[in-house]
C-alpha cells in the first residue's frame, strides 16, 4: 500500500490492494477472516478502527447501539458502537449525521440513529440518545464596585457539583478578598473536570480632592478650582455646587466649593475646599467744595480706606499720593487706592464751585375783600440742584398757597448750602390791618402825647376819623387817656381800632454824700437816688459827671440835674467834707561819739483824726527812738483815718568803723606761701590803720599760706574792728578736649586731643564769692583750672568753628563727654579743698564728615505685566566712610541709561536705607542716594531696574496616551532663568510631583489622569493641564493579547478575548492555520469602543477538522498601532474521530485521514498483518506484507 496527502485533510493515507484481481467492482473479497482491522500507532496506540465484517452464514442482519454520554455541556466526547450480526458482509453504515463508519466519536448529546446494509440489500436500524450535563454557568461579580476593597464573589451554576474554584491569586474560594486593582480571573471545575473561566476589573476606590486657589482682592473672580481625581474608572464626570461640570472651575469668586465625581461605574465621590478672599476694599471721599458764591477758590478732599489688606496706598487723579488732597479747582476727579495684595478701589467725586442761586417767582391775587386764596410760587436756578424753599410765612415747597395780599419771603437753598433770596407780592383786595402806636405824655400833667396809625393792608387811600374828631393818621398833643380811630380803605374795607396814652409820675430825686478821710484828699463821694419819671435818667453834676454816683470828690459843694427819658427834669445839691490837714514837727537827739549808739529823735503831730502811729526808717515805732547811730531817719505818722504825713531828721552819733578780706589769690598749690588778701574798711572817721596777725600793716597781706588770719582797723577816731580770713588748700578741675573722630561720643585711643578750644569755668567758692575764669586746652587738648576754693563750679565751651558737641554720657563717666549739646555746659561739680576733679571731657566733631561709598542695593525683578505690585528694593551693603548719622533719598526714572540727578525724579517720602516701589505700569529704573548729616553732596548707589514683562507660560509636551508601567517624558516649555516648576501627576504615579522641567513619569493604574503643571518665573505663574489615557491596551502597549477558543457540538470553533481599548473604533483580523506556520484569513471585525474592557468573540462556523491553530490581529483606526495575539490550538474533533477511513467497502483504495498532524514514524497495521509506513517528502508509502486477498 502507498500513501499521498489529501487536500483540506491532515495526512491523508490512500490504502491500496495491489495483489489482487478485482472481482466485483467495490468489493474486497476477505474470505479468510471475517474482519479487517487498521490500527494506527504512534509509538503507543493511537486509534483502533473495525470494519468490513462479511457474514457467510445467511443469518438475519440484526443491529445493537450502545453508547458513552458527553462528561460536559457542549462537549463533543460522547461515543455511539454499533454491533451487526448476520446479514452478509460487508455492511455499509449511514449515520443520521452522514457519517459511515460503524462507530461514532467525538459527537455531543442529541439522537443518533444507524442504517445498516449488508451485501445482499439488506438492513437493519437502531436509535440511541446521549444526554450531556445541564452547561456549567459561571460568573464573577465585585461586591461593591465602588468600594476598591477588592472583595469579588465567583458564582457557578450547572454542570455537576461540587465545584472548585481557582483564582490567579492562588485563592481557592468561591468568595475572593483583598485583590489588587486591575484585572483578575477565575476558573470553575465541576465534578466532571468541566471548566470554565470568567474576569472581572476591579478599580481603586474613587476619590477627589479639590485644590483651590484663594482671591488677592474680594470683588476678583479669577480663582480657580481643580478636582485631582484618583482611583475609579474615566471617563469621569463632574458637578459642582456652583453649576460647572468640568474638571477645572476659573474664574471664580470666593467661596465654599463642592465638587462630586462619577466615574463610568456610576461610582461618586465627593470633594470640599474653599477660596478665600480678603474684605472688600473700599474707599470714602469726603470733600469740601468751596463757598459759595466765590470765584478763583479751591476745595479739599480726603480719602479713607477700609477692608482690603493694609497698608494702602493712595494715587489721585492730580498724582497726588497722600491721603488727603488740597488745592482742587471745581473739575471731576477721582483717586484709585492700592492695598498690600494690589486691590483697588475706585472713588469718582466732583468739587463744585457754587454761583449765585437766582429765584425767579410768580404770584395769583387773592379773590376778595379780607381773602386768604391767594398763591405763590418761586423757581430757583444756578447753584447745585436739588433745592430747598423756605417761605417767610415757615410754608416749604416750591408754591404756597391760602395767601392774603401782601409781600412774602422765599429763600432757596442749594445741594451745597448756598442759599439765595426773593421776594414776593400777593395782590388782591386784602383786609385792613391796623398798626396803632400811642406815644405817651413825656411828663406828669403835661398833653404831649401822641396816637398815630399806620395801615398795614388794604386797598388805598384811606379816610380816618378819631375819637377827638381828628380825620388824620397821626393825632398829637394829647393828654393821658384812651382814644378811638375808624380807618376806610377805597375798597370800602373798614377796621376800628383804639388805644390808650399813659403819663409817667412826676420825677423827683434825693441826694448822699460821704467825706474825705484826709484834708487835701479828693476821694469824696456823692449820688442821687431818682423816682418817678420815665427812665431811663440822665445826670448831670457840676463837675460835670453824668452817673448817678461819683467819686473821688475834692471838700465842697456839688449839684445835679436828673433828666428822665422823656426830658423831664428835677435840681438838687449835696456838700463833701473833709478833716483838718496832718502837721509834723521832728526834734532830734544827738549823742557823743564813743563808739556807741546813744543818738535819738521826737516827733510830734497836730491835726488830723486822732490817735496817731509812727514808723521809723530803722523799724522802730513810737513818736521817739533811741540809741541810734548817726545818720539820716525819716518816720511817718498816720492818724486814725490812715492819713499821714512824713518828714527826716539828722542824729548825729560817733559809730565804729567795720571792715571786710576777701582773697586776692589763693594758695597756688598745697604748701604754697603764695596766696594774698586786701582788707577793705567803711564807717567811723577815715583814715583807716591796719594791723594783720602776722605783723603786716597794711592793707594787702601777701606770702600767706594755708591757716585763719585776722586784722585789726583802727579809724582816725581811735574806734576798731576786726574781721578775717581763712586760706584752705587749693582745688583744681579740668581734663581733656579730643576730637571724637567716629561721633559715638566715647574717646578711643585714636582720637587726638584738640587744641585751641576755650573753656570757661563760672561757679560760686565756699564764701559765697562768683568766680569767672577762662582758659584754652593746648596742644594735646588738656585744659586746667587750678588754685580753686572748695566750692561749686561748673564749665562751659566755645566750640571751634565748623565743630559740633559729641553725645553726653555716652560711655561712661571716665572716657565720654560731659558737655551738653544744647546748653554747652556740664553739670555742676562740687569740690572739697584740696580736691582735683580732673573729669569734665569735651568730645567734638566735623560737621560734615560725608561718606566715601554709597553702599549697595539689590532688588532686580521681572514684573508679570502692568499693574503687579513690585518686590522691595533692599540693601545689601551700608554707605560707609565719613561720620555722622546717614540721610537718605530716593530716585527713580522710567528712561534707561546711567543716573543723572537732574533728569531722574526725587520719589517723596522715601527716606530710609530700603524702599517698597508698590505697584508699576512700566519699567522703572531706581538709585539710591546718601550723605552724612549737615552734608550737601549725595553719592548714588547702583541702579535697580523693575521691568515689566509678559506673564509667564505653561506649555506641557507629552504623550497623551500612555500604558501602565512604561517610563514616558513630559516636558515643560523653557518660562526662561529662574523659572521654577511643579508638576502634578496623581497619586498612583511614580513620581507623584515633581519640580523638573524635564520628568521621567510611570503611571501604575489604568484610567484617565489629568497632569497638571504650575510654573512661577519672576514672581509671574501660569497654570496648565492635559488630559491623558493611561492604558494596557496590546494594541498600545505590545503585551500580547490572550485569546481562549472552544469548539461546539456542531464542532464550530468560539475564540474569545478582553482587551483595555481606547474610543475609537478596532479592527480585529482572525487568522488560522493546520501547520501553525502558515496562516490564512478566516475573518474580520470592526468594533466601536470607549475607554474601558471589552470583551470580543470570534466564531469560525466551518472549521478545519482535527487540530487547527488561530491567531488574531488587533489594529486601531489609523492602523498605526497593531498587536499579535497568541497562537491558539484548537482540537475540532479529534477526540471523536482520530482518523476516518472510507470507502467502506471500498474497491481500489482505502483512503484514511488522520485528525491529528502526525510528525514521526507511525505503524499502520491492516488484519493480522502490518504495514511500514515511512514519510518521503509529502507521501507516506505504506508497504503490506503479508495478505490474504481471494481474487
Amino acid at each position: 500500500m502507498t500513501s499521498k496527502p489529501v487536500a483540506n485533510r491532515a495526512d491523508g493515507i490512500v490504502l491500496t490492494n495491489q495483489h489482487h484481481k478485482p472481482q466485483t467492482p467495490g468489493i474486497m473479497n476477505l474470505q479468510t477472516f471475517t474482519n479487517l482491522f487498521v490500527m494506527l500507532r504512534e509509538n503507543l496506540l493511537i486509534a483502533f478502527f473495525l470494519f468490513g465484517v462479511w457474514s457467510l452464514s445467511g443469518q438475519p442482519l440484526s443491529l445493537s447501539l450502545t453508547g458513552d454520554s458527553p462528561t460536559c455541556h457542549g462537549f463533543t466526547d460522547g461515543s455511539v458502537y454499533s454491533e451487526v450480526t448476520g446479514g452478509v458482509p460487508p455492511y455499509l453504515y449511514l449515520w443520521n449525521n452522514g457519517f459511515s463508519s460503524a462507530d461514532l466519536t467525538g459527537i455531543g448529546a442529541g439522537n443518533y440513529a444507524l442504517t445498516v446494509t449488508d451485501a445482499d440489500g439488506n438492513t437493519a436500524e437502531s436509535t440511541i440518545t446521549l444526554t450531556e450535563p445541564t452547561a456549567l454557568d459561571f460568573s464573577v461579580s465585585i461586591n461593591n464596585i465602588c468600594a476598591g476593597d477588592g472583595n469579588v464573589t465567583a458564582t457557578a451554576v450547572g454542570g455537576t457539583q461540587p465545584y472548585a474554584f481557582l483564582w490567579d491569586d492562588g485563592q481557592t474560594v468561591a468568595n475572593a478578598t483583598g485583590l489588587s486593582p486591575g484585572q483578575h480571573c477565575a476558573t470553575v471545575t465541576d465534578a466532571n473536570g468541566c471548566q470554565t473561566a470568567a474576569c472581572e476589573i476591579i478599580w481603586a476606590a474613587l476619590s477627589v480632592e479639590v485644590v483651590a486657589t484663594d482671591l488677592n482682592c474680594a470683588t476678583d473672580c479669577d480663582a480657580s478650582v481643580t478636582a485631582v481625581v484618583s482611583g475609579g474608572l474615566g471617563p469621569y464626570t463632574f458637578l459642582w455646587n456652583s453649576g460647572a461640570t468640568t474638571q477645572i472651575v476659573a474664574n471664580q469668586p470666593a467661596g465654599t466649593y463642592t465638587v462630586t465625581v462619577t466615574d463610568a461605574n456610576g461610582c461618586t465621590a465627593v470633594g470640599t475646599n474653599s477660596i478665600g478672599a480678603p474684605p472688600l476694599l473700599e474707599v470714602e471721599v469726603t470733600v469740601n467744595n468751596p463757598p459759595c458764591g466765590s470765584v478763583g477758590t479751591t476745595g479739599t478732599a480726603t480719602a479713607q480706606a477700609s477692608g482690603g489688606v493694609p497698608p494702602y496706598k493712595y494715587f489721585w487723579s492730580t498724582g497726588a499720593t497722600s491721603p488727603t488732597v488740597t488745592d482742587l479747582p471745581p473739575g471731576s476727579y477721582y483717586v484709585v487706592v492700592t492695598d498690600a495684595h494690589n486691590c483697588q478701589a475706585v472713588e469718582n467725586f466732583v468739587v463744585i464751585q457754587d454761583g449765585n442761586i437766582d429765584i425767579s417767582v410768580s404770584a395769583t391775587p387773592a379773590s376778595g375783600c379780607g381773602l386768604a386764596d391767594g398763591t405763590a410760587t418761586a423757581m430757583a436756578s444756578g447753584g447745585l440742584p436739588p433745592y430747598e424753599y423756605t417761605w417767610s410765612n415757615g410754608a416749604t415747597g416750591t408754591s404756597i398757597s391760602g395767601l392774603m395780599p401782601g409781600t412774602y419771603m422765599v429763600m432757596a437753598t442749594d445741594a451745597n448750602g448756598c442759599e439765595g433770596t426773593a421776594q414776593v407780592t400777593v395782590g388782591g383786595s386784602p383786609d385792613i390791618n391796623l398798626l396803632l402806636t400811642p406815644t405817651d405824655v413825656s411828663c406828669g400833667g403835661a398833653s404831649d402825647g401822641v396816637v398815630a396809625v399806620a395801615v398795614l393792608s388794604g386797598t388805598p387811600p384811606y379816610t380816618y376819623e378819631w375819637s377827638n374828631g381828628v380825620t388824620t393818621p397821626v393825632n398829637p398833643g394829647l393828654p393821658a387817656g384812651t382814644y378811638t380811630v375808624t380807618v376806610t380803605d377805597a375798597a370800602g374795607c373798614m377796621n376800628v381800632g383804639s388805644l390808650t396814652i399813659d403819663e409817667p409820675p412826676v420825677l423827683t430825686i434825693s441826694l448822699d454824700s460821704s467825706g474825705n478821710d484826709c484834708h487835701g484828699d479828693a476821694n469824696g463821694t456823692a449820688m442821687v437816688t431818682v423816682s418817678g419819671g420815665t427812665v431811663p435818667y440822665n445826670y448831670l453834676w457840676s463837675n460835670g459827671s453824668t452817673s448817678n454816683a461819683i467819686a473821688g470828690l475834692a471838700a465842697g459843694n456839688y449839684s445835679v440835674t436828673a433828666t428822665d427819658a422823656h426830658g423831664c427834669t428835677a435840681t438838687g445839691s449835696v456838700s463833701v467834707s473833709e478833716p483838718p490837714a496832718i502837721t509834723l514837727t521832728l526834734t532830734p537827739n544827738n549823742a557823743s561819739c564813743s563808739g556807741a549808739n546813744a543818738g535819738g529823735a521826737t516827733a510830734s503831730v497836730s491835726g488830723g483824726t486822732p490817735p496817731f502811729t509812727y514808723t521809723w526808717s530803722n523799724g522802730q515805732t513810737g513818736s521817739t527812738i533811741n540809741n541810734v547811730s548817726s545818720g539820716t531817719y525819716s518816720v511817718t505818722a498816720t492818724d486814725s483815718n490812715g492819713c499821714k504825713a512824713s518828714g527826716s531828721v539828722v542824729v548825729v552819733s560817733a559809730s565804729a568803723p567795720t571792715c571786710q578780706v576777701e582773697i586776692v589769690s589763693n594758695i597756688s598749690a598745697v604748701g604754697a606761701q603764695d596766696g594774698s588778701a586786701q582788707v577793705s574798711a567803711s564807717g567811723g572817721t577815715p583814715p583807716y590803720f591796719y594791723e594783720w596777725s602776722n605783723g603786716q600793716v597794711t592793707s594787702l597781706a601777701t606770702g600767706l599760706g594755708e591757716g585763719t588770719y585776722s586784722v585789726t582797723v583802727t579809724d582816725d577816731n581811735g574806734c576798731t574792728t576786726s574781721c578775717s580770713v581763712t586760706f584752705v588748700a587749693p582745688a583744681c578741675l579740668g581734663d581733656f578736649a579730643w576730637l571724637d573722630l567716629n561721633r559715638d561720643g566715647c574717646q578711643d585711643a585714636d582720637e587726638p586731643g584738640i587744641h585751641d578750644v576755650v573753656i570757661q569755668l563760672s561757679g560760686t567758692d565756699v564764701n559765697g564769692n562768683l568766680v569767672v575764669r577762662y582758659d584754652t586746652s593746648d596742644i594735646y587738648g588738656a585744659y586746667l583750672f587750678n588754685g580753686l576754693l572748695p566750692g561749686t563750679y561748673k564749665i562751659s565751651v566755645d566750640i571751634p568753628q565748623g565743630y559740633v558737641l559729641t553725645a553726653r554720657d555716652a560711655c561712661g563717666e571716665a572716657s565720654d563727654s560731659d558737655i551738653d549739646d544744647a546748653t554747652l555746659m556740664s553739670q555742676n561739680v562740687t569740690l572739697s579743698a584740696g580736691q582735683c576733679y580732673l573729669d569734665l571731657d569735651v568730645g567734638i566733631y566735623l560737621k560734615c564728615d560725608n561718606i566715601t561709598n554709597p553702599g549697595e542695593i539689590e532688588g532686580d525683578e521681572t514684573l508679570c505685566g502692568p499693574g503687579y505690585d513690585a518686590g522691595p528694593i533692599t540693601e545689601v551693603a551700608p554707605p560707609s566712610g565719613g561720620y555722622g548719622n546717614i540721610e537718605f533719598i530716593w530716585m527713580m526714572t522710567t528712561n534707561a541709561g546711567p543716573f543723572n540727578p537732574n533728569t531722574w525724579t526725587v520719589i517723596p517720602g522715601a527716606t530710609g536705607p530700603e524702599y517698597d516701589p508698590g505697584v508699576l505700569y512700566e519699567t522703572t529704573y531706581f538709585a539710591r542716594c546718601a550723605r552724612r548729616e549737615c552734608c550737601v553732596n549725595y553719592l548714588e548707589t547702583n541702579i535697580v531696574v523693575k521691568t515689566v514683562e509678559n506673564v509667564a507660560v505653561a506649555d506641557i509636551d507629552g504623550p497623551e496616551t500612555v500604558c501602565v508601567g512604561e517610563t514616558v517624558t513630559y516636558t515643560a516649555a523653557n518660562a526662561g532663568p529662574g523659572a521654577t516648576y511643579l508638576w502634578h501627576f496623581g497619586p498612583t504615579a511614580s513620581p507623584s510631583t515633581s519640580t523638573q522641567q524635564v520628568v521621567d513619569v510611570v503611571f501604575n493604574t489604568f484610567g484617565v489622569v489629568n497632569i497638571t503643571l504650575d510654573v512661577e518665573v519672576n514672581g509671574c505663574q501660569a497654570s496648565n493641564q492635559l488630559a491623558i489615557s493611561v492604558t494596557s491596551s496590546p494594541a498600545w502597549c505590545g503585551n500580547g493579547l490572550v485569546i481562549f477558543g472552544s469548539t461546539n457540538e456542531k464542532g464550530q470553533v468560539l475564540l474569545e478575548w478582553e482587551m483595555e481599548t481606547l474610543p475609537g473604533d478596532w479592527r480585529f483580523d482572525i487568522f488560522r492555520s493546520k501547520n501553525g506556520q502558515d496562516f490564512e484569513q478566516v475573518g474580520e471585525m470592526v468594533e466601536s469602543a470607549d475607554f474601558g474592557v471589552g470583551e470580543f468573540v470570534f466564531m469560525d462556523e466551518h472549521p478545519m477538522r482535527g487540530t487547527a491553530f488561530y491567531q488574531v490581529q488587533v489594529s486601531d483606526d489609523t492602523g498605526t498601532h497593531v498587536a499579535q495575539s497568541n497562537i491558539l490550538s484548537v482540537s475540532v474533533m479529534a477526540d471523536k474521530t482520530p482518523f476516518l477511513l472510507f470507502p467502506n467497502p471500498f474497491r481500489e483504495s482505502l483512503m484514511m485521514d488522520i485528525a491529528q498532524t502526525i510528525s514521526t514514524d507511525v505503524r499502520v497495521e491492516a488484519g493480522v498483518q502490518t504495514c511500514n509506513v515511512s514519510r518521503i517528502g509529502d507521501r507516506i508509502e505504506l508497504v503490506l506484507h503479508q495478505a490474504q486477498v481471494e481474487g
